[in-house]
């Protein structure tokens, strides 16, 4: 019974932590977006951002920002929305470690114990010479 408590305890912990940072992500920029000079050159004056392709530098991620040009679109350029899209991001890639990490870790138990379901080989029979 306490192995239970302590692991519900341990799970309250964890998703009280991935709470706060969410929280903390939609209300404060300093733990958000980092590109806020991208932001104030583009869609605060009204422009979309535009794809990221420069082969002279060899850089390539056309969809970087991609999402922040469909939420002002959406929703109107406001900081809320963004730190918020940003919050939920955060829940996203938890919740997909997390699955990630139960999945390899029923794995790891499922090849151990096929493993020691395994007996041990027979003794090798040592001949004799007469």
């Amino acid at each position: 019974m306490s192995k239970i408590l302590t692991q519900k305890s341990v799970s309250v912990l964890f998703w009280g932590f991935v709470c706060v940072y969410a929280f903390l992500v939609a209300y404060n920029a300093d733990f958000s977006v980092i590109d806020d000079h991208t932001l104030l050159s583009t869609l605060f004056v009204g422009k979309d951002i535009p794809l990221f392709i420069i082969p002279d530098i060899g850089r390539f991620f056309p969809l970087d920002g991609q999402e922040l040009n469909i939420l002002s679109a959406v929703f109107g350029v406001k900081t809320s929305v963004f730190y918020m899209f940003n919050a939920l991001c955060v829940f996203v890639v938890v919740l997909c470690l997390q699955y990630a990490l139960r999945v390899f870790l029923q794995e790891i138990a499922y090849s151990e114990s096929l493993a020691s379901s395994v007996s041990a080989p027979p003794p090798v029979k040592s001949f004799s010479i007469r």
